[in-house]
């Protein structure tokens, strides 16, 4: 009886383990699978800009999904839509003017540090380009305030002279310090791509907000935060989280020496592959204080390969419920516009395709692809 009992058990471990491994493996394919030689990636939508509306510009994000970033070119397309209506009439380009502020950590256990600083900075300072600006900013004991130490310039030895100047004493607020630079980025350079570089060797002691409300303006107004971690009691778990949600990143220095490595990465990650997208919205329909939306996709030939989170924007001027009822009609017209358009075109080619003796469902993809908007757009224009 013990026997039978045993194998009857055994068979059904068997059987269990068998039902696991095949939805296992069923799930695993299609959690992974992807059009064949299309690797996965995220596209995010980051540094959206109406500062001078109706012109809309942002920066496009595309990473693999270990975090490296894909170059927009080759034979890599774009498309733009906003509140679902395609838009042909955009422009890329691959740089833009980068306003920085360097925060540096000048509490006591960065005393005698100071000359490692000035080098490592000096490494970020000489990839500037002519139009770049950059801002230095210093945080210890002050609480809900941090002082500027050099406004805007793109005169790099006065920076290096100046953090040469600093006296390190007290605690760490680099929580206050990130909420009190990010303001001064406004309005004179809420056009240009915003960075804030946070260098510290240990963990906020004195700040009088949290992280998540330190970082509430940044993340709402493209700033993107990139942190030097120095030394092993850096609060690199924190400091992670925040690079994360501003589209940032964190890198780890083990010693001063390691600095110059680590600004020069940074400002490789800020200035390499960028795409700057920029097109005319229409202000008749788009300037009703209602949010927008934007998204965008990129395609490989006629297969989409990565599509962006949907990205919304407002531009508040009033107006009367009769304009805002014509603007919704109107938007519908072009909605119906578009569908008939892509419909025509799709027919048009199915029919020319059996025209030549070839089955219409084998030419599928190339006819949405040919239906689809105008792919004249690319990175290298």
């Amino acid at each position: 009886m013990g026997q039978a009992r045993c194998g009857s058990s055994a068979h059904r471990a068997l059987f269990l383990a068998f039902i696991f491994l095949f939805f296992a493996s069923s799930f695993g394919y299609s959690e992974t699978s992807f059009p064949p030689g299309l690797k996965p990636a995220v596209l995010k939508i980051v540094n959206l800009d109406i500062s001078q509306y109706p012109t809309v510009s942002c920066e496009l994000l595309l990473r693999d999904y270990s975090g490296n970033k894909i170059p927009l070119n080759g034979d890599l397309t774009l498309r733009l839509l906003e509140d679902e209506i395609p838009i042909t009439d955009f422009t890329v380009e691959t740089s833009r003017m980068v306003a920085t502020i360097l925060l540096l950590d000048t509490s006591g256990s960065m005393l005698g540090k100071m000359d490692k600083v000035a080098d490592g900075v000096g490494a970020y300072l000489d990839l500037l380009g002519p139009d770049d600006r950059v801002m230095l900013m210093e945080f210890n004991s002050w609480r809900g305030y941090t002082p500027v130490v050099q406004d805007f310039t793109n005169d790099t030895e006065l920076i290096q002279n100046q953090i040469l100047k600093l006296q390190p004493r007290g605690q760490t607020a680099v929580y206050d310090a990130i909420a009190d630079a990010s303001d001064y980025f406004f309005p004179k350079y809420r056009e240009a791509s915003k960075v804030i570089i946070v260098l510290s060797d240990g963990e906020d002691n004195n700040s009088v907000r949290e992280w998540f409300t330190a970082i509430r303006f940044a993340a709402e107004h493209n700033i993107r935060i990139f942190f030097i971690a120095l030394g092993p009691e850096a609060d690199r778990r924190t400091f992670s989280q925040i690079s994360r949600e501003t589209e940032g990143e964190t890198f780890i220095a083990p010693t001063t020496e390691s600095l110059p490595a680590a600004y020069k990465n940074i400002s490789q990650n800020i200035r390499a592959k960028q795409t700057i997208l920029t097109y005319t919205t229409d202000e008749d329909t788009t300037a009703d204080g209602r949010p927008h939306y934007i998204q965008v996709a990129v395609y490989k030939g006629a297969t989409k390969w990565v599509e962006s989170p949907l990205k919304s924007f407002k531009f508040r001027i009033l107006k009367t419920a009769e304009q805002l009822a014509a603007d919704e009609k109107a938007k519908q017209e072009r909605l119906e516009a578009a569908a008939t358009s892509l419909e025509t075109a799709a027919g048009a080619s199915t029919e020319a395709t059996t025209a030549v003796g070839t089955p219409a469902e084998e030419k599928a993809p190339e006819e949405e692809h040919e239906a689809k908007p105008s792919e004249e757009k690319t990175e290298g224009e």
